[in-house]
C-alpha cells in the first residue's frame, strides 16, 4: 500500500506540473525512462511506472488543449501556430507512414498465434512512444526547447552511466565479464547510453561546457565496459559524423587526420580485446557471436519466406525461431527474443506494411536533415539528431535498438524533434 501511495502521489505531482509547465513534465518523463523496469498491474492489466507517467502527461495535455481551444483546435488561424499544431500533425507527411506501421503491427497481431504478447508490445513499444511523439510534436516550438529535451536525454544517460560504474566497481558483471548494470543484458545498457553519449558530445562541441564532456566520457567508458561491438561501431560512426559535419571550421586535411586517429583508436581498443573471452569467441567462427547471428538471420529469412506479407506478430520470434530448428544445424544460441537486426525485426513483427512505414519514416527524417543541416539556426539540433539516428541504423544491422520500451521512446523522440524542426519559426532561429 505504501508503494502505491507513493506512486499515486508522484503521478499527481506530475499531473500538476504537466498543467503548469508541460515542457518540464516531458523532460521528467525522459529523465526517468528506465522506470519502465518498474512493473505493476492495474485491473489485471500489466503496465509500468513509465507508461503511467506518459498517460498522465498526455491526458493533462489533451484536457488543457480541449479546455482552451475546443472550438478552434482543428482550425488554422493565421499567425496562431499553437492552435494549428494538432492540425499540422494530422496533415503532416509523417502521419501516413506511422499509420502503416501501426496498421501492419495490428494485422500482424491478429494473424499471430500469441495475441496477448503482441498487444503488450503494441502498447509499450508503439502506442506509448507515439503518445510522447505527439506531445513533443505539438508542444516543442523552438531550438532552445529542443536543446533542453536533448539535455534531459543526456542527463538520463549520465545518471545510468554513473550507476553502471557502481555495478562495475562491485564486480556485478555477466559470466563473461561484461557490464549490464540493472538492464537485462550488456547490449541493452549500451543501446541506452549510446544516444546520450552522442548528444553530450554534440552539445560539448557547441557550448564547450565541461559537464557535457564529462557525460560523453563516462558514457563512453560504460559503453566500452559492455563490450558490445555493434554499439562501439555505431557510437563511433555517430561521433565521426558530428566531427565531420558539425565543426565547419575543420578543414578536410584535419578531418582526414581525425578519421585516421579514430580508426587507429578503434583498432587499439579491439587489440586489447584479443585475450578476452568475448573476442576469442567472436573470432572463432564456428562458435562466434557473429556466426550465431548469421544463423539467426538465416532462420529469420526462412520464417519470412513462409510469412512474407503479415509477418509473425510482435513477441513471437523466439517460438518461431525454435520451431524452425529442424531446418538448420544445431543453434549456437537458443534464447533469441529478437532477430538481431532492426529491419528484420520490423518486417517479422509488423509485416511488409510496417517495414515500408519504417523505411518511410527514415527517408523523411534524412530528407529533413539534409534540408536543414546547412541552416545556421538549425545546425546544432539537426546534426545531433542525425548522429543519433546514424548510430541507431548502424547498430541496427546487428541488433535491435528499437524493440524495447525505452529504446522505442528514444527513437520517436529523435523523429519527433526532427519533425519540429520543419516548423518555419525554427528555420530562422539563431
Amino acid at each position: 500500500m505504501m508503494y502505491y501511495a507513493i506512486l499515486i502521489l508522484g503521478l499527481l505531482i506530475l499531473a500538476i506540473l504537466s498543467y503548469k509547465k508541460i515542457n518540464l513534465a516531458i523532460g521528467i518523463v525522459i529523465l526517468t525512462l528506465p522506470f519502465y523496469l518498474i512493473r505493476l498491474e492495474i485491473l489485471s492489466i500489466p503496465t509500468t511506472v513509465l507508461e503511467l507517467m506518459i498517460y498522465v502527461v498526455f491526458l493533462v495535455w489533451i484536457i488543457k488543449k480541449l479546455k482552451t481551444q475546443i472550438f478552434k483546435i482543428f482550425q488554422i488561424h493565421k499567425g496562431d501556430t499553437t492552435s494549428c499544431r494538432l492540425r499540422y500533425f494530422l496533415s503532416s507527411n509523417f502521419i501516413f507512414p506511422i499509420f502503416l506501421i501501426l496498421f501492419g503491427c495490428i494485422i500482424s497481431i491478429i494473424v499471430s498465434p500469441n495475441k496477448q504478447a503482441g498487444l503488450g508490445i503494441l502498447k509499450g513499444w508503439f502506442i506509448d512512444p507515439l503518445l510522447l511523439f505527439l506531445i513533443i510534436s505539438n508542444v516543442i516550438k523552438t531550438k532552445k526547447q529542443i536543446i533542453k529535451i536533448l539535455s534531459f536525454l543526456a542527463v538520463s544517460g549520465i545518471i545510468v552511466a554513473v550507476a553502471g560504474l557502481f555495478y562495475y566497481f562491485f564486480n556485478e558483471l555477466t559470466y563473461d565479464g561484461r557490464l549490464k548494470a540493472f538492464f537485462l543484458s550488456p547490449n541493452h545498457l549500451a543501446m541506452y547510453l549510446a544516444p546520450a553519449g552522442i548528444i553530450c558530445f554534440g552539445l560539448f562541441l557547441n557550448f564547450k561546457k565541461y559537464f557535457y564532456l564529462f557525460g560523453f566520457i563516462i558514457c563512453s567508458i560504460v559503453i566500452f565496459l559492455t563490450y558490445s561491438y555493434g554499439a562501439w561501431i555505431g557510437f563511433g560512426a555517430g561521433i565521426l559524423f558530428l566531427i565531420f559535419f558539425f565543426q565547419k571550421k575543420i578543414v578536410w586535411r584535419k578531418k582526414v587526420l581525425l578519421l585516421i586517429i579514430a580508426v587507429l583508436f578503434l583498432s587499439t581498443v579491439f587489440f586489447f580485446q584479443c585475450n578476452t573471452e568475448k573476442f576469442q569467441n567472436f573470432t572463432n567462427f564456428s562458435r562466434s557471436s557473429f556466426e550465431s547471428r548469421i544463423i539467426i538471420w538465416k532462420s529469420a529469412a526462412t520464417i519470412l519466406k513462409d510469412h512474407p506479407f503479415w509477418g509473425i506478430g510482435p513477441g513471437n520470434f523466439q517460438n518461431f525461431y525454435l520451431d524452425y530448428q529442424k531446418k538448420f544445424p544445431p543453434y549456437l544460441e537458443w534464447a533469441v527474443p529478437q532477430p538481431h537486426n532492426l529491419f528484420l525485426a520490423f518486417y517479422l513483427q509488423c509485416g511488409l506494411l510496417g517495414l515500408i512505414g519504417f523505411f518511410w519514416i527514415i527517408f523523411l527524417f534524412f530528407k529533413t536533415s539534409i534540408r536543414y543541416l546547412p541552416v545556421a539556426g538549425c545546425r546544432l539540433p539537426v546534426a545531433v539528431l542525425t548522429a543519433v539516428m546514424i548510430y541507431i541504423l548502424i547498430h541496427g544491422l546487428v541488433d535491435t535498438p528499437y524493440w524495447k520500451n525505452d529504446l522505442a521512446i528514444i527513437f520517436w523522440i529523435v523523429v519527433g524533434l526532427m519533425k519540429v524542426i520543419q516548423n518555419a519559426e525554427l528555420k530562422f532561429s539563431k
